[in-house]
């Protein structure tokens, strides 16, 4: 049933009156005749008959009156209650990041606390994969991980890509890295890597490194935690494959040589966030945006190679 009949049929019923209620719905005289026509037709009854006094319910149209008002009612109630959940945020916002986002998640929880001070905003470190099982199982609100998203997650989470992540060469502090010495520095040195298990993303992106760039390390030893890798490094262990977020904050032992003129060492980092949450939401994560300062300086920084 068309309520926009319904909402004609019962203001006419109480207005008594063509003109009058045509002016309450804000519509002309010759639409709202329409309209009850229509409705009439729909239903094969006469709801109206015009005289000296105006318009009169007839005996059908008095009958289902209190029926249509309820509706109209119903409609009403239902669009006030969804215009305050479109402004209302949950009470809690369960926030996950990967290390490469460390920096702009907490900015971002800085933002939220100023600017939403009565909600409660939690911020825990996961692989971007178990972000994705938490961002559906609805355990995660928003997560700041690596892009594209699953495309079997993509029906069910929104994203906005805010920086371009981009591989480094991690070696120890002191160590200079010359431009067309990355390779062989990777093929002589052992290479130290995050496990599959702990980060399936950065596994791949460093498969497919090697992959495009043709190098085969002369040993692979895996880790499950980055701060794990970056303090190996620092002793001399070897060398590593990190995103040049994993340096921030800054780690005065090893130094970050971003990769930028290689194949495959480049990918996009978004915020991602449940469909789930209100309108409001989107407010802000636009005005995060409107304000984040995108330089980004990871640990102690050598020259791009």
């Amino acid at each position: 049933m068309d309520l926009r009949l319904l909402r004609a049929f019962v203001t006419l019923a109480g207005c008594g009156h063509y003109h009058e209620a045509a002016s309450a719905l804000c519509i002309t005289q010759p639409a709202l005749t329409k309209q009850i026509k229509l409705l009439e037709n729909r239903l094969g009854l006469i709801l109206f008959v015009r005289g000296r006094h105006g318009a009169q319910l007839t005996a059908e149209g008095a009958e289902l009156l209190p029926a249509a008002s309820a509706l109209t009612e119903q409609s009403r109630e239902f669009m006030h209650r969804a215009k305050l959940l479109s402004c209302q945020l949950p009470a809690r916002l369960n926030t996950g990041f990967g290390i490469s986002a460390f920096r702009e998640a907490a900015e971002f929880v800085s933002y939220l606390q100023k600017t939403l001070p009565d909600v409660d905003v939690s911020l825990d470190d996961f692989p971007s994969q178990v972000m994705t099982e938490k961002l559906l199982s609805g355990e995660l609100d928003i997560a700041f991980m690596r892009l594209p998203l699953p495309e079997t997650a993509a029906h069910r989470l929104d994203a906005v890509a805010f920086k371009q992540e981009t591989l480094s060469l991690v070696v120890p502090a002191g160590t200079v890295v010359q431009p067309g010495q990355v390779l062989s520095l990777i093929t002589r040195s052992p290479l130290l890597a995050l496990h599959e298990n702990r980060g399936a993303g950065l596994y791949r992106q460093i498969t497919a490194f090697l992959d495009a760039n043709h190098v085969t390390p002369r040993d692979v030893h895996y880790s499950s935690d980055i701060r794990t890798l970056i303090a190996l490094v620092a002793t001399g262990a070897g060398v590593a494959l990190l995103p040049g977020g994993a340096g921030n904050p800054g780690h005065p032992d090893v130094t970050f040589y971003p990769l930028t003129t290689f194949a495959q060492a480049s990918w996009k980092l978004g915020m991602i966030w449940r469909r789930e949450l209100p309108l409001l939401w989107r407010q802000q994560w636009r005005g995060w945006l409107t304000v984040k300062d995108h330089p980004f300086s990871p640990g102690k920084p050598g020259h791009p190679v």
